[in-house]
Order: structure tokens, then C-alpha cells, then sequence
């Protein structure tokens, strides 16, 4: 008989018993949280990605473009 894959809570148990084990004690649980969001979800990590290039594009003097050409967009694009 083939084993099930775990659950995400038990693989989520898994990865807080390595990072315990490694050291990462003093961490809060929502940078836990966001370490294994990264790791395992790759939608999660495809976001956080966009962000980061994002500001770091603002930091380098690209503002991208105005709101309101953006809301105009998202309304035609929407027919709203």
C-alpha cells in the first residue's frame, strides 16, 4: 500500500519542527508562516516576487503608471 502525501497541516508541522530544530526559536509565527508559504505555495511566492520587483522599481525612480490611468483600465477591462 502506497502511503497518502501529507496534509499541509502536517507538512506545516514538519517544516516548524525543522526550523525549530535549526535555530529559529525566536522567530513569531507569521515570519514562519510566510517562510513556508514561500517554500510550498507558488502562487504565494509568485506574489511576493511581483511585490518586491515592484518596489524595488519605485525605489529606482519607476513610478509605473498613474492611478487613474490604472482605474480606467481595470474598468474597461471589467466593462464597470
Amino acid at each position: 500500500m502506497i502511503p497518502e502525501p501529507p496534509t499541509d497541516a502536517e507538512a506545516f508541522y514538519g517544516f516548524l519542527g525543522e526550523q525549530l530544530a535549526s535555530g529559529a526559536r525566536d522567530l513569531p509565527p507569521e515570519e514562519l508562516l510566510r517562510a513556508w508559504r514561500s517554500q510550498n505555495d507558488p502562487e504565494y511566492a509568485a506574489t511576493v516576487k511581483a511585490v518586491r520587483e515592484a518596489l524595488a522599481d519605485m525605489e529606482n525612480g519607476d513610478t509605473g503608471k498613474p492611478l487613474d490611468q490604472v482605474i480606467q483600465e481595470l474598468r474597461k477591462r471589467h466593462s464597470l
